[in-house]
């Protein structure tokens, strides 16, 4: 018997659910144990993971199991050795399962990304370095020229993600009442040289109720008119970012 590559957990529903080709080609069925049901196809033991096709179809299948309901959608690469060993798995982690179910009921993810620069400050203490101040250290390059430059570096993410974190509370504030809960996520951009340019990227991601979706839409070109600047809507897709602990941005449910 081949291994399983789960896909989604959720709850039972009528039917078997829609006949989809997942990874590799393979068909995705419906297994069934107690109050749980799983999406998985079979797949082959020397088959080369996390390809670019292999993502986009694994995502194409767990997002046409959200469009019917609520999932618990699983990271990339949770394969079981046999359909028996999926359903001792659903078996064991069913009060889990549940758990995050309830929470997530009804709710899918929206995400709303920000492009950030750092703000101008003049102020005598923005001034990070002076022209041939030597730092030594952990850290610290040895060349005056390039402390100076290190330490600019710095003080521009620094600066960023101040700014970032403003933005994140604007963004939050322009969606009040539309969403349950909400997560942030920082990232540095480098430039076309690969070097820190003073950029960050600010990605907010909600979790809103199905009803809510064109209503937090609409909230979207508000905030947009109001902020200008690069932003950009996504979604709804499943709610990847609100079934992992605080872990820095891992997206998906891995396997306890």
């Amino acid at each position: 018997m081949s291994p399983r590559l789960l896909y989604c957990v959720f709850r039972p529903e009528s039917g078997e659910g829609p006949i989809l080709a997942g990874v590799g080609g393979r068909p995705v069925f419906v297994r069934r144990k107690g109050k749980l049901a799983a999406a998985a196809s079979s797949v082959a033991g020397d088959e080369a993971p996390r390809s670019t096709s292999d993502l986009l179809l694994y995502q194409e299948v767990v997002e046409a199991f959200n469009r019917r309901g609520t999932v618990v959608p699983m990271r990339y690469g949770a394969v079981f050795p046999s359909p028996e060993a999926l359903d001792r798995h659903l078996e064991k982690e069913s009060l889990r399962y549940g758990a995050l179910l309830d929470a997530l009921e009804d709710g899918v993810e929206m995400g709303v990304r920000v492009l950030v620069s750092a703000r101008r400050d003049d102020s005598p203490e923005g001034d990070a370095s002076k022209d041939g101040e030597r730092k030594e250290g952990p850290g610290f390059p040895s060349s005056p020229g390039k402390g100076k430059s290190y330490l600019l570096a710095r003080r521009g993410r620094y600066l960023g993600a101040r700014e970032a974190c403003a933005a994140g509370e604007r963004c939050e504030e322009a969606f009040a009442g539309l969403y349950r809960k909400a997560k942030r996520e920082i990232r540095p951009v480098k430039d076309e040289e690969g070097k820190d340019g003073g950029k960050v990227l600010l990605s907010v991601y909600f979790l809103v109720r199905r009803s809510e979706v064109e209503a937090f839409r609409h909230a979207f070109r508000d905030f947009l008119n109001r902020e200008g600047g690069a932003l950009l809507l996504s979604g709804p897709w499943a709610p990847y970012s609100f079934v992992t602990e605080e872990n820095g941005g891992d997206r998906g449910w891995d396997l306890p």
